[in-house]
This record gives C-alpha cells, structure tokens and sequence, in this order.
C-alpha cells in the first residue's frame, strides 16, 4: 500500500507503508518532514531581546513611548487635546470653519 502526501509547495511524497507498524511510519514520517532534535532544541532557548533604543514595551528598556523625550506624553496622566486625537480631527476641522464664518 502506498500513501501519497501532497505538500504546500505542490510536491507530492510517495511512502510505501505496507507490513510497516505504526511507529515506523510515524518515525519515517519524523525524519522526513519534521526538524531534528538539535534545531528543537535551539528553538527551546530563550531569544534574546531586542535592545534597540528605539523599541518600548514589555521586555524593553521603555514601557511607554511618552517615556522618549519629544513624544506626546502619556493620555493616562496628562489630557489629551481633540487637536491631537484622531477620533477628533473632523469635528475640529468643521468647529474652526464655523468660527470662521
């Protein structure tokens, strides 16, 4: 009996799986397809963190980008003007043609 595998990139796999117990096919099908116990291994470790300056949140130097000098500060300790908040940009845009008129 012979099983067929047809992969992402469109090649197909022929395995012959006559007289073959479980774990043999499952081990063949390991070795052909799977990654080795070396490479799992190095994906087990911890990567290192980005410790780009520019980066913030968690795991980084900054939590918050208020935190970098020129930024908007922070809309949990200081309130934000509708100029600056997006949500708002129609609605003062329509407020300052009406002041104008």
């Amino acid at each position: 009996m012979q099983q067929v595998k047809e992969l992402n990139s469109g090649e197909k796999v022929v395995m012959d799986v006559y007289n073959k117990e479980q774990e043999e096919i499952h081990e063949h099908i390991r070795k052909i397809f799977c990654k080795t116990q070396n490479p799992l291994s190095t994906d087990a470790t911890p990567k290192e963190s980005n410790v780009h300056p520019a980066n913030f949140g968690h795991g980084c130097s900054r939590w918050c980008i208020c935190e970098v000098p020129g930024q908007v500060p922070c809309s949990g300790f200081v309130t934000t003007r509708p100029e600056v908040m997006g949500k708002n940009t129609w609605q003062v845009l329509k407020q300052k043609e009406k002041e104008e008129m």
